[in-house]
């Protein structure tokens, strides 16, 4: 997937400006703070916002799309997931099967909790296509779903292309590549070891950011030390 000289306002607000990127077959991350653009890159991805300048090669690739925002469809789980496809019933369920969630194919949708609904549509979104855009996939959700839900992304990464964007700076230490956003425009990307560190993120978030070493992996958190 390929993106070139993309632009994109909205009321009259320049949200992305110039964007070049490409992503990889992978996991790709997309971090960076709130009203950085992260949303609105994935809707003009989508199709959903038209950009002023630029555009998007897919390669005639199918995508799948799980929104950060959803509404509580008084529909049943199954339904929600045959909406707008023709995919047989039993794709959806293995995806469902995945991440624990077929028990759930009868339950009225809105009767869910935001993080069963979430992981509805991360399945349904896996089951769709070879390019998966994620909105802010692991918020909402409990310690095991978010570990049951990272491991997904990563098993099926190895033969999908998985966007995601991100406030969680250590989903992008296990992408294949990262990419930082701030005002509407790239502000770094490549692999996480040549992109992650304490100053990018500390000047990207604008707050103090440390870098730990938990055995063998590499985490970076808040720095709260003076509170």
């Amino acid at each position: 997937m390929l993106i070139k000289g993309l632009s994109i306002e909205i009321h009259g607000k320049l949200i992305l400006s110039g964007i070049n990127l490409s992503f990889v077959k992978g996991l790709n991350v997309i971090l960076g703070p709130n009203g950085s653009g992260k949303t609105t890159l994935l809707r003009a991805v989508i199709g959903m916002i038209r950009p002023i300048e630029g555009g998007v090669s897919l390669d005639d690739e199918e995508m799948g799309y799980s929104p950060a925002e959803f509404f509580p469809a008084p529909m049943r789980v199954i339904d929600v997931m045959r909406s707008g496809t023709r995919i047989q019933d039993s794709v959806y369920l293995s995806y469902l099967q995945e991440l624990g969630m077929h028990e759930y194919m009868d339950r009225e949708f809105s009767s869910l909790s935001s993080g069963e609904k979430r992981m509805v549509l991360v399945a349904k979104a896996l089951a769709e296509g070879n390019v998966i855009l994620m909105d802010e996939p692991l918020s909402n959700l409990d310690a095991r779903n978010y570990v049951r839900l990272v491991k997904t992304m990563k098993r099926f990464s190895k033969a999908k292309t998985i966007v995601s964007t991100s406030h969680d700076v250590e989903l992008g230490t296990i992408a294949d590549r990262v990419v930082l956003m701030k005002e509407g425009k790239v502000f770094a990307e490549g692999e996480p070891s040549s992109v992650l560190s304490e100053k990018t993120l500390s000047e990207l978030y604008g707050v103090k950011m440390r870098r730990v070493n938990v055995g063998e992996r590499i985490i970076f958190v808040k720095d709260i030390s003076d509170i």
